[in-house]
């Protein structure tokens, strides 16, 4: 796992002094190695070395083919090299890498030699066997591995984060629209960012760009978001453990140490259970709150290690988490992000990073087998959607019923003011601040026009979208939730300790099988993920295969001191504030007052009160650093 930059100018020298300095600025991705190629002219590759496979010298990048014209720097790991490496005709290899099999697989076949890749990665290939130059970008097809690019007429910039670009251009503009929707979202949906000439290349495709000027993007690999398999669910659950047995041994290929990320959950104990099988001692680590148990996994995590006898840790966050540890988690993003679970997924990292350069989690098994109950209810709530008038009066109960009840139906009550559009619903049910949420009778936003923003995030790759109401659910939280929040989350957090993360779930055969599954296989209005509970159960206690989903959060209304609250206040408040270019002063008031309290309003939850304040503070302290 590693760090790359790149700069192709074909109207002017490059600035190599700048280069220098973006490439540092990712440094933290690769601390083994840094490295960089240029031809003097107008064409610099960099590159930033986490070794995990062939950790000798010779496999440090750019690396160059031996007997033809061309370069490559890569970030990611490609699991089924060894295999690839024997169908090639070519055999005077002089690394065991990675890295040498991506690029002579190029040479030897082109581009169609990418769809046999099985692992994570992006990278850039420079070819110049011919008069005209080439630089090929490409990225994974499930998106872990980032790509940004700034593309122009006669220059080709990227890098694997946006900080780098940042020092190589001038005058970014940053889209009001992006703002807007991490407001609502809590991140920016790809392949947009918040600036409006960097893009994130999409996942499973690949921009060819030539010193002529020419250019093009193209797909290489396709998911089907179409259910379609016509397998019984028990000829599916078999499917379904032989491919994920499949992805994990892939997974578990490496010249370094390995540690699991252990929770409470299903997905991240089958991971742990059937990487048991193939090594043995695996480490494991849990993270645990002091004295909090609705935020603990302690119980189930440890019958899951107590079956095996390998090296299972919890991590006690003992330490404070202030607002100086917040805020170089966030800031580190480089565009506003606002999803709490980065701070443990940060601190698992640097723990992990003490004896390990790879963490494998569990992580996609919610989106591809229905794991969020609101995937199953939102389908159903979609069919009566047009009854408008029996929701919103649904909605009038939170007069009379308890609190957590109450919000459930003010919830439902908001969804009934979206359009008749699948994905305007999904939009509004994920929304922070959805339609309709008022204070004082005054509307949120300052800018009520909801529509526009909601067109343009239905928009984000519509080339993919399927047909049926069911696989669009699905499809929208495999592309949109999965890539721009979750996967942003644990590349960031793992590579700004110099570790891997690794997602055996996002395995490109078992994504396929995942999704051909029919939608309402997988769940029911109860229960999600009914294939992987059922291969749970094979291996743990009945108990531990039912419980419902927890998530990585963290108690930030107990860890946060009165001292960083007032400073949060403060800053909130500031008449100055990019904020109140979007929200309504009544409402971040509000929202102050509550953080100073120790009330629990019926209207919002604690939960949600610090969520929304995070969002709001983030988006400040990010444009008070630009």
């Amino acid at each position: 796992m590693c760090g790359l930059i790149g700069i192709a100018e074909f109207s002017r020298s490059i600035e190599i002094p700048k280069a220098e300095i973006a490439l540092q600025s990712i440094a933290h991705r690769g601390p083994d190695y840094q490295s960089r190629w240029t031809n003097g002219k107008n064409i610099y590759l960099g590159h930033n070395r986490l070794s995990i496979i062939d950790l000798s010298q010779t496999a440090n990048q750019p690396l160059h083919s031996k007997h033809s014209k061309a370069v490559i720097v890569f970030n990611g790991e490609i699991y089924n090299y060894k295999k690839l490496k024997n169908e090639l005709n070519y055999d005077r290899y002089f690394t065991n890498s990675d890295t040498e099999v991506i690029l002579e697989g190029y040479l030897e076949r082109g581009i169609d030699f990418f769809k046999k890749l099985r692992g994570i990665y992006s990278f850039a290939i420079l070819d110049y066997r011919y008069t005209i130059n080439k630089i090929i970008l490409v990225r994974d097809p499930s998106g872990i591995k980032p790509l940004y690019y700034i593309k122009e007429k006669n220059s080709l910039k990227f890098a694997s984060e946006i900080k780098a670009l940042k020092i190589l251009s001038k005058n970014l503009e940053i889209k009001s629209t992006s703002l807007r929707q991490f407001l609502n979202l809590s991140y920016i949906p790809e392949p947009k960012t918040v600036y409006k000439n960097i893009n994130a290349l999409e996942p499973g495709c690949y921009i060819e760009w030539c010193s002529n000027g020419e250019s093009y993007k193209k797909k290489f690999f396709d998911f089907s978001f179409q259910s379609s398999n016509n397998s019984s669910f028990y000829n599916n659950i078999e499917k379904v453990e032989a491919k994920l047995l499949n992805a994990i041994k892939r997974n578990l290929v490496a010249d370094v140490n390995l540690t699991f990320a252990l929770s409470g959950g299903i997905d991240s104990s089958l991971v742990y259970n059937y990487a048991n099988k193939f090594i043995d001692n695996i480490k494991a680590k849990t993270i645990i709150y002091s004295d909090e148990k609705r935020y603990n996994e302690i119980e189930n995590s440890s019958i899951y290690a107590s079956k095996f006898s390998g090296n299972h840790q919890f991590i006690n966050l003992k330490e404070k988490i202030d607002l100086e540890l917040i805020n170089k988690i966030f800031l580190h993003f480089d565009q506003p992000f606002a999803d709490s679970s980065a701070i443990p997924t940060y601190l698992l990292c640097r723990e992990v990073s003490n004896d390990s350069k790879i963490i494998i989690g569990g992580d996609g098994g919610d989106e591809l087998f229905n794991g969020y109950p609101s995937q199953t209810w939102l389908l159903y709530y979609y069919k009566y959607l047009g009854f408008k008038s029996l929701w919103k009066i649904i909605g009038y109960g939170h007069r009379i019923f308890p609190a957590k009840l109450a919000r459930k139906l003010d919830r439902l009550k908001n969804l009934a003011y979206t359009s008749n559009d699948i994905f305007d619903l999904i939009y509004q049910k994920n929304s922070w601040l959805p339609i309709g949420t008022k204070i004082n009778d005054i509307d949120v936003f300052i800018d009520s026009d909801n529509i526009h923003h909601q067109k343009q995030y239905k928009s984000l790759f519509s080339n993919e979208i399927p047909i049926k109401i069911a696989d669009k659910i699905v499809f929208d939280h495999f592309r949109k939730n999965l890539l721009s929040d979750f996967l942003r989350k644990t590349d960031m957090m793992s590579m700004l300790n110099g570790v891997e993360y690794r997602i055996p779930m996002l395995d490109e055969d078992l994504c396929n099988l995942a999704l051909s599954i029919p939608f309402k296989e997988k769940s029911n209005l109860i229960t999600g993920k009914l294939h992987l509970r059922s291969l749970h159960k094979r291996y743990y206690p009945s108990r531990t295969s039912t419980s419902s989903k927890m998530g990585f959060r963290i108690p930030l209304d107990i860890m946060l001191s009165k001292e960083d609250k007032l400073i949060i206040s403060n800053d909130l408040l500031d008449r100055n504030s990019i904020i109140y270019s979007f929200i309504n002063r009544s409402y971040v008031e509000f929202l102050v007052d509550q953080l100073k309290s120790h009330d629990y309003p019926r209207i919002i939850s604690r939960e949600g009160i610090y969520q929304k304040i995070l969002i709001l503070y983030n988006l400040h302290t990010w444009h008070e650093n630009q």
